[in-house]
């Protein structure tokens, strides 16, 4: 099934998509594995808004900015993957950055409910100290997102040591 190709409207951004290099560089995924992924966010996108997009584009006399479920996970993976401001992505679709974000925004709770019902994010939060360490018995792998913020230097030696950074070459604390 090649849901990419069925979906494929002129207006849209990825309309100069040729290949799966261009589409991995635009998204992060292949051709393929959007299609995959799109099957489960159209069932996220039903579940989270409680009718399908023909449903909502017949009832509605707007035209709809986003007219497929692909243009929509395409807009929320490239503003992800491209990592910019929603007024430069306003720029690209000849929008406003606040209407962008909105449209993001959607998009992306469409996103996370896709991925929580494949069992694809991760666990971020723990009721108890015994809770995380009973989860990290059955998982070896554990990946802590820190940020390295550089702060004045201590005048204690000791406290120096804690907080010198070897990626940094300086003094810096780490935010979790």
């Amino acid at each position: 099934m090649f849901i990419f190709a069925q979906n494929f409207y002129m207006d849209t951004l990825y309309k100069n998509i040729k290949n799966d290099r261009q589409m991995r560089a635009s998204t992060g995924l292949s051709i393929s594995l959007f299609d995959e992924l799109l099957t489960h966010f159209i069932t996220a996108y039903k579940a989270v808004e409680g009718s399908c997009l023909e449903e909502k584009m017949s009832d509605n006399v707007q035209t709809f900015v986003f007219q497929s479920y692909a243009d929509m996970l395409f807009l929320v993976l490239f503003y992800l993957k491209a990592g910019i401001s929603t007024d430069i992505l306003g720029v690209i679709y000849g929008k406003d950055g606040g209407q962008m974000k909105r449209f993001v925004d959607r998009y992306s709770i469409i996103l996370l409910e896709t991925l929580s019902r494949q069992n694809c994010l991760p666990r971020r939060s723990f009721a108890s100290v015994a809770e995380f360490k009973r989860f990290l018995a059955d998982n070896k792998d554990l990946l802590i997102d820190a940020t390295e913020v550089p702060i004045e230097r201590p005048v204690d030696t000791e406290k120096q040591k804690k907080v010198y950074s070897g990626k940094k070459k300086g003094i810096a604390l780490k935010i979790q």
